[in-house]
């Protein structure tokens, strides 16, 4: 089965575009560094990671490419959960995605 880039490529824009307001609703701005709920170091809009420290402070601008960061790295999760399922296999190469 071919995947056609192009396709793929508007669906995950389709995609980001949708879901990124839901997510900045649910999780809120916060442009400063706090512990989520469990203690984890956060920032933005929900993101932890290696880059989040104490003291850190983000403008509304680093915070949306963060999110839109956090969104793509989700969907092309997905997208390499159902070619796997698709094609049956436990590995897949990103040379089966180029088109």
């Amino acid at each position: 089965m071919a995947v056609n880039t192009k396709t793929v490529s508007g669906f995950a824009a389709l995609v980001l575009a949708l879901a990124a307001p839901v997510v900045a609703y649910f999780e809120g701005y916060v442009p400063t560094t706090y512990a989520d709920p469990i203690g984890i170091p956060t920032i933005c809009y929900g993101h932890t990671g290696a880059d989040v420290v104490a003291g850190r402070v983000a403008s509304r601008a680093e915070c949306e490419t963060l999110l839109h960061g956090d969104l793509a790295i989700a969907f092309a999760a997905v997208i390499v959960a159902a070619l796997l399922r698709e094609v049956g296999a436990k590995s897949v190469s990103i040379t089966t995605m180029r088109g």
